[in-house]
């Protein structure tokens, strides 16, 4: 995108939004015919930001035109980490395609949608100078490396096929992640759905995904597309730059390589799967947590949905390897397995209340309260928050 030597607008005055808080900006009287806006924002490193490569931070940009036949255009752009500017920065560049009219007024809103506050450092909005669709393909082709470039911000579709699918993995990468942040990730294979917890370590390697198709497995490597000029490091492609440019020296092809940080360690939290129950068979599953042993398909520790021929089953999988404990729900009912003895442990006076405990249970507190008149107890207080009143009358329990 070529851009015009006068932004349409520059501010560079740092401002400290906090959660849910909003900046705006309103132009008007404008005289532009460009096909084409880029709205740059800076805002800085902070734990809310380092951590996450999409902050929670959302710009609406609403666009109003001289011919009054045209609608408005309003877009939303998520701000995402797509250059580290410095140390203490980042800069997210977003680019619009307008209906090529003059243009009457442009407003401009930032919005907050964290629950920490975020410092926006600059905000700057360009014009394009009269450019044609087949002029910006041109451009871009000579700008990256391959032509099959994989580069969305937000992507709304009708439908859409793949064979494996990872989430966050631009929060792992040496660019954007550092050392020991916690990255939760969804992966998605064949009809499993995994959910993991990584702890970035220090040993890095390029990104890539091993698929199975029809019983043959592919590994697919991942380069950045651009590493010089304005668009360094955004768009990224499966296309090993050596493909293109077979005298391109090592070092130079290295530096094209997505890498990312080798988890220290790996958690999967949940998984939705089909798995084999105790009776051997396969059957829809919901797993829950880590569980308590290391070994390979152990199920200490672990909760479980499931169906299978027999019943829909809610369960436990008990850490010491004595059981399960659950709801079970069959044709002929819904039945508690492990049920516990809710007995009374134990029974202790006090001078002012009682204080018992049932198995299971944590220790309950009654405290006496005595009527003024009578001298007999009114009621009991329970745990210090609730009052029980107390009557009295003949017989027996």
């Amino acid at each position: 995108m070529t851009l015009t030597d006068k932004p349409l607008l520059i501010d560079t005055e740092a401002v400290i939004l906090e959660s849910e808080e909003v900046q705006t900006y309103s132009l008007s009287d404008l005289k532009s015919d460009a096909k084409y806006l880029r709205l740059d924002t800076k805002f800085s490193v902070s734990e809310a930001t380092k951590s996450n490569y999409r902050p929670k931070v959302k710009a609406r940009v609403e666009v109003s035109y001289k011919n009054t036949d045209l609608t408005n255009d309003i877009f939303y752009i998520i701000l995402n980490r797509d250059l580290k500017v410095s140390e203490t920065s980042y800069k997210n560049s977003s680019q619009l395609q307008l209906k090529g009219n003059d243009i009457e007024s442009i407003n401009i809103t930032i919005t907050n949608n964290s629950t920490t506050e975020i410092e926006l450092l600059s905000t700057t909005l360009y014009q394009s100078k009269d450019l044609s669709p087949m002029q910006l393909v041109t451009v871009l082709k000579e700008q990256t490396i391959a032509a099959d470039v994989i580069q969305a911000t937000s992507t709304f579709s009708d439908s859409l096929f793949t064979q494996l699918l990872q989430t966050a993995v631009m929060s792992m990468t040496t660019r954007n992640a550092n050392l020991g942040d916690e990255v939760n990730y969804i992966r998605v294979e064949d009809w499993t759905m995994s959910f993991f917890t990584a702890t970035l370590g220090s040993e890095t390697e390029q990104f890539s995904i091993t698929t199975t198709t029809a019983g043959y497995q592919t590994t697919t490597h991942y380069w950045y597309a651009v590493i010089e000029g304005p668009d360094a490091y955004k768009y990224i492609t499966t296309v090993d730059p050596r493909s293109k440019y077979p005298d391109i020296s090592d070092s130079d092809r290295n530096a094209f390589k997505l890498m990312v940080y080798k988890p220290s360690t790996l958690s999967k939290k949940m998984s939705i799967e089909f798995a084999e129950n105790n009776e051997g068979y396969t059957v829809p599953t919901i797993v829950y947590g880590v569980g308590t042993s290391s070994a390979e398909g152990s199920r200490l520790g672990k909760g479980f949905t499931f169906k299978d021929q027999n019943g829909f089953y809610h369960i436990y999988e008990k850490e010491d390897g004595s059981g399960s404990v659950g709801i079970v729900m069959d044709k002929d009912g819904v039945h508690i397995v492990g049920w516990a003895d809710q007995h009374c442990e134990y029974i202790t006076f006090k001078d002012n209340g009682i204080k018992f405990k049932f198995a299971g249970e944590p220790e309950q507190k009654f405290e006496y309260v005595i009527d003024e008149v009578t001298e007999k107890i009114s009621g009991y207080i329970q745990n210090s928050l609730y009052l029980t009143t107390v009557g009295y009358e003949a017989g027996t329990v």
